[in-house]
C-alpha cells in the first residue's frame, strides 16, 4: 500500500503552525530554526511512512520533537548553532538544508494546486498509473491526462520540475 493518500497538502495546511508549536513549548535550548527543521523532518516522514489519520498529529508531534531533541543533542555536541548549521562544513548538512527548504517551497507550491491536480498527483507519484489513478478518483483516462499536465506546469512555474 502507498504512503501518500491525496490529503497530505489538508494535514499540512491543518496541522503544521500547530505543530511547530507544540514542539517548541516541549523542546527547551532549541531555537526557531531547529524546530522547522525538526518539524519538516516530521512532514517528510508522513510522506514517507503515511501513519493512520486518527492520530496523525500525535504522531507528528512525536517524530518532530523526537528530531528536535537529537538535534538540540547534535548541536551541544558540535558546538553548533541552528541558525550555523549550513556553514559548518560537516558533510550532509548545507544539503539537509537546502533540501528541507526545497521541500517546503515544493510542498507549499503543491498545496496551491486544486483538490482535483493535487489528488492526481499525489496518486501518480505514489507509483499508480493512470488507469489505476482513474479508477481510484471516478475520472476518466482524459480528465486524469488534463489534471496531471496542469499540474505539471503549473508546479514547473513555480520552479518544480518532476519529470
Amino acid at each position: 500500500m502507498s504512503a501518500l493518500r491525496g490529503d497530505e497538502t489538508a494535514l499540512y495546511r491543518e496541522h503544521a503552525d500547530r505543530l511547530q508549536r507544540v514542539v517548541r513549548t516541549r523542546v527547551r535550548g532549541g531555537d526557531q530554526a531547529l524546530v522547522e527543521d525538526a518539524c519538516s523532518f516530521a512532514w517528510m516522514q508522513l510522506l514517507r511512512y503515511g501513519p493512520d489519520r486518527e492520530t496523525v498529529f500525535p504522531w507528528l508531534v512525536q517524530v518532530a520533537t523526537r528530531e528536535a531533541w537529537r538535534l538540540v543533542a547534535e548541536d551541544r555536541a558540535t558546538g553548533i548553532t541552528g541558525t550555523s548549521r549550513a556553514d559548518t562544513g560537516h558533510p550532509g548538512v548545507a544539503a539537509d538544508i537546502e533540501e528541507q527548504v526545497a521541500f517546503r517551497d515544493l510542498l507549499n507550491s503543491v498545496a496551491s494546486l486544486p483538490q482535483r491536480r493535487r489528488q492526481c498527483l499525489a496518486l501518480l507519484i505514489a507509483g499508480h498509473s493512470y488507469t489505476e489513478i482513474a479508477r481510484a478518483t471516478g475520472f476518466s483516462l482524459t480528465a486524469v491526462n488534463k489534471q496531471l499536465v496542469k499540474a505539471r506546469s503549473t508546479l514547473r512555474q513555480h520552479g518544480h520540475d518532476l519529470a
